[in-house]
């Protein structure tokens, strides 16, 4: 089975939602030889702002590149390009929940079958595997980007790339944490917003699934990385941290990238660029990087414990630890 390879060094950025991952697109686009468009792909299931203030169905950047790829293939699915192969198909839309199982079950099996494992399923796993490239190539060459930094967020696909390719397209993670309380917060604000009815009588519950939904998903990540990724490969940064100290945080992530240092804390320098998906708050983005926002006068000392008494496993790894006085 031949493999084709991309023109750009791809990079991959998880971490739960409201973890800042548009932020770092933004910054990081700033860079000559990066292209990162934040959550990536575009959604089905309306029409997404572009951070260029146009609607995807009447951005040039979204529309060109739709139109000179293959993401077609993938036109019953509800985003542009899938999170996983398709590998059983109903009336042309994956069966989310078997897809899903199948998918990690030959993820798993890799471990000790190598990469001969996706020929079970060969055609599906060799469309996805193609379009993704063939995306990554439109970038490459419409922006001269030398890497690629891909925020969708989508845990199975590094290590189906880096499978599939044989590991010549290794996974390069850059894995960004969050204190659990601000994480916590901001979810119980975002779940606020979007209600149409007042949730007051439910913040116990929102903010402590937030906590679990925090120490799930950070565990998934670690546990991915334990099993497929050599160290090397793999860069973890603070939210907190970025934002206290962003010029610090950004020498780091470039020398992980391997890319020379160049100033990234500017208004957005370069436009044919700016075309991301994610956070609005940040599409106008100065240069400037604000604290993250505090829960400190936001949650009770009983809302505090709660969330840190859920998250202990990771506390004291990811560098969160309870006050004393808490």
């Amino acid at each position: 089975m031949s493999i084709n390879l991309p023109k750009a060094k791809i990079y991959y950025v998880l971490c739960p939602s409201f973890h800042g991952a548009t932020l770092l697109s933004v910054v990081l686009n700033n860079h000559s030889q990066i292209t990162s468009l934040g959550d990536t792909f575009p959604t089905r299931e309306f029409d997404q702002i572009c951070t260029c203030r146009k609607k995807v169905s009447q951005c040039d950047f979204w529309q060109q590149l739709y139109n000179e790829t293959s993401l077609n293939k993938f036109s019953q699915e509800d985003i542009w390009f899938p999170y996983l192969p398709q590998l059983i198909q109903q009336d042309g839309r994956s069966t989310r929940s078997v897809n899903i199982f199948l998918n990690i079950l030959m993820l798993g099996l890799t471990i000790p079958l190598g990469r001969i494992v996706w020929k079970l399923a060969s055609k599906p796993c060799q469309e996805y595997y193609e379009v993704y490239l063939d995306f990554v190539n439109f970038i490459a060459n419409r922006n001269q980007s030398f890497v690629f930094v891909d925020g969708s967020k989508t845990l199975f696909k590094p290590f189906f790339i880096q499978s599939y390719s044989n590991n010549e397209i290794p996974a390069k993670i850059i894995h960004i944490t969050r204190n659990p309380l601000s994480y916590a917060y901001s979810f119980y604000k975002n779940y606020q917003k979007k209600s149409e009815i007042n949730i007051e009588k439910y913040r116990n519950k929102i903010l402590e699934d937030a906590a679990k939904k925090w120490l799930f998903q950070h565990q998934r990540i670690l546990k991915l990385k334990k099993l497929f990724l050599k160290e090397s490969s793999y860069l973890r940064i603070s939210y907190d941290d970025f934002c206290d100290a962003p010029q610090a945080n950004i020498v780091s992530i470039l020398d992980f990238l391997e890319l020379k240092h160049e100033d990234l804390l500017q208004s957005v320098i370069f436009p044919e660029k700016h075309h991301l998906m994610g956070n609005i708050s940040i599409f106008d983005f100065d240069g400037k990087i604000k604290p993250p926002s505090t829960w400190s006068s936001k949650l009770s000392n009983d809302e505090v414990k709660r969330i840190y008494t859920i998250t202990k496993p990771l506390l004291t790894e990811f560098n969160y630890i309870l006050e004393e006085n808490v």
